[in-house]
């Protein structure tokens, strides 16, 4: 675990879901939409944050496992 902490993707995954998370919640609870765009930009474009943050996880994951399965053949 102590190495995934210092990999940048990790790291990045981290601040993009945080970052996601937020915006949805805010999204979520001031519900702004305008009469020209009638979308809530928060809520969505926040998925889509934490979305690319969980894909930063998901491959920071795949790195560290693929790394250790060559380290231990």
């Amino acid at each position: 675990m102590k190495r995934l902490i210092f990999d940048l993707k990790f790291l990045t995954g981290v601040i993009f879901c945080y970052l996601g998370l937020v915006l949805v919640v805010f999204g979520l609870f001031t519900n702004k939409t305008t009469e020209f765009f009638p979308y809530n930009i928060n809520f969505w474009w926040g998925s889509v944050t934490f979305l690319f943050g969980l894909a930063f996880f998901i491959a920071a994951f795949i790195t560290r496992t693929k790394s250790e399965a060559s380290q231990t053949s």
